[in-house]
């Protein structure tokens, strides 16, 4: 596959992963959203409800920020310009 990917399409690639990521770190979101809500459904009424962030096994996706995940978008569109202006 990275044979026939060209350097600018597996940069653009790289940019969307840290935006949207998938594989294995999307089933880590999957499953803590799954997690935090069983968990949820069985603690007692005066406990504080659980954060899917509780249950993630990744450290990188517990540490996202909406003002992070703007700041990857807008590099990402800054890269895709440049890309379509040299290509």
């Amino acid at each position: 596959m990275l044979a026939e990917m060209s350097s600018a399409q597996f940069t653009e690639w790289q940019l969307y992963f840290g935006i949207e990521p998938f594989g294995s770190q999307l089933l880590d979101v999957h499953f803590a959203s799954f997690q935090s809500l069983f968990a949820n459904a069985n603690r007692p009424k005066n406990q504080s409800a659980y954060q899917p962030k509780e249950f993630m096994l990744s450290k990188q996706a517990t540490n996202a920020n909406p003002l992070s995940v703007f700041q990857k978008l807008k590099s990402f569109m800054n890269v895709q310009k440049g890309i379509k202006k040299n290509g």
